[in-house]
């Protein structure tokens, strides 16, 4: 018995004068400050969603900022770019985008499937001309009767590709491309051939044409008579994605927002009419 509480005392002993520092004690790994800030790390991110979005879109965002804030007090919501980079860098949770390609990159990954895609919007087609222009045209149909020229965006675009069509569709693509000239493949680039051509008008996605609405001014929208398969703005949710994300994912889908994208030179979606 005796030695028994000789042995307690001596453990006692032993325990009180331990090391007062945690990380000078047998066995105990030292807690720096960047392990702390790690965990902290990993308790905060799920309170982020991050979403990539067309550049275009981004002022749509900031109009519903002040509501989103108040539904979701407990979100932190950060809009950025969907550049290539912030795709490849793969740390969001919502991804908005017209770029067919780009959702089936991720699709290859794993990070989504088809019934993760969903469409928002519809981004209209737009004919234009420079601001200052006295160019008289009116109409699609018009434009090789009263232009000089017509800048065609370049054919390995999604705009160019439905510029054509839209000819096509109303049987004056022979006369519009005689008087065409390389639009290329950007919406600078398209405004900047109409500026360096007088008498020229082109074509820009409603959403370029309303953010460049101090350098063109809109002639008039592809009508779905002519435009028979619109440019859709698609919305998906990764498989990664941190939770509370299914929440703001439906508020972008929301009446009110929607508004503030069709602001931006958005359309609400449509599914296509077949002539």
């Amino acid at each position: 018995m005796k030695k028994n509480i000789l042995s307690v005392l001596t453990l006692c002993l032993l325990c009180a004068c331990a090391p007062s520092n945690p990380s000078k004690a047998v066995g105990t790994e030292p807690t720096s400050m960047e392990a702390v800030s790690l965990v902290q790390e990993e308790e905060t991110r799920d309170n982020v969603i991050k979403i990539l979005c067309p550049a275009t879109m981004t002022e749509g965002f900031k109009a519903a900022e002040e509501e989103c804030e108040i539904l979701y007090p407990e979100l932190d919501i950060q809009v950025s770019e969907n550049t290539s980079e912030n795709l490849n860098a793969g740390d969001f949770d919502i991804l908005i985008s017209q770029d067919e390609y780009q959702f089936t990159a991720l699709k290859e990954k794993g990070l989504l499937t088809d019934e993760n895609i969903k469409p928002i919007l519809s981004n209209p087609i737009v004919l234009v001309k420079p601001i200052d222009s006295p160019n008289e045209t009116e109409g699609f149909e018009l434009v090789h009767k009263t232009c000089t020229h017509f800048a065609m965006p370049d054919s390995q675009t999604a705009l160019g590709q439905a510029t054509r069509k839209i000819f096509e569709s109303i049987g004056n693509i022979g006369p519009v491309s005689n008087i065409s000239i390389n639009g290329g493949s950007t919406a600078q680039t398209e405004i900047n051939c109409m500026n360096d051509n007088p008498n020229t008008v082109g074509v820009l996605f409603g959403s370029d044409a309303k953010a460049n609405e101090d350098k063109v001014k809109a002639i008039i929208v592809a009508e779905p008579y002519i435009h028979r398969e619109p440019i859709t703005v698609k919305l998906s949710v990764l498989s990664t994605a941190s939770e509370g994300t299914e929440d703001i994912s439906g508020y972008i889908q929301s009446t009110e927002c929607i508004k503030a994208f069709k602001e931006c030179g958005y359309e609400a979606y449509k599914p296509s009419k077949e002539a």
